[in-house]
């Protein structure tokens, strides 16, 4: 990751995204019930439904190239919980993660389409969040406040 600075920050990271709560009134919430830690909670999106969306949000791939290029490995999804965790974003509010980690494997690392992703050489590609449009406000260095420009590399699965 490039910072506006002109510093290099590498992390492993992976594309993550909260699953959007369902529309329902206030009321339903005044206690935590089991609910809640089902894989399948009523009260958020469908989770695979969340998936796609991650995909197409932080990597940029639609749900048409999804459906082609992509399968999901059953044999790599993981569900869990983590409860009584204190909130980053509320401090003094404990909170319950429920957390699915999905493996995806590309149909054919050879097909022409899966280059956006570096496929088949395994070479690094980019995707940018925020809005790169340099009219806008930008910072010292003339970058656009509020962009991320990502370098995503491919790393062999640990077997």
């Amino acid at each position: 990751q490039f910072m506006h600075d002109g510093q290099t920050v590498e992390r492993k990271q992976v594309p993550l995204r909260k699953l959007v709560w369902a529309n329902s009134s206030d009321t339903e919430f005044k206690e935590c019930s089991e609910e809640f830690y089902a894989e399948d909670c009523p009260h958020t999106e469908n989770w695979k439904v969340g998936c796609k969306k991650t995909l197409e949000e932080r990597l940029g791939l639609s749900l048409a190239w999804q459906a082609q290029h992509l399968v999901e490995d059953s044999e790599g999804y993981r569900y869990t919980t983590e409860d009584n965790v204190k909130s980053d974003g509320y401090p003094g509010l404990n909170t319950l993660y429920c957390i699915h980690e999905v493996t995806f494997r590309v149909r054919d690392p050879e097909h022409s389409g899966v280059q956006v992703i570096g496929l088949p050489e395994g070479q690094e590609f980019a995707t940018a969040e925020g809005d790169f449009n340099f009219n806008c406000q930008q910072d010292d260095n003339g970058l656009a406040i509020g962009t991320q420009l990502n370098i995503w590399t491919w790393a062999r699965a640990a077997h």
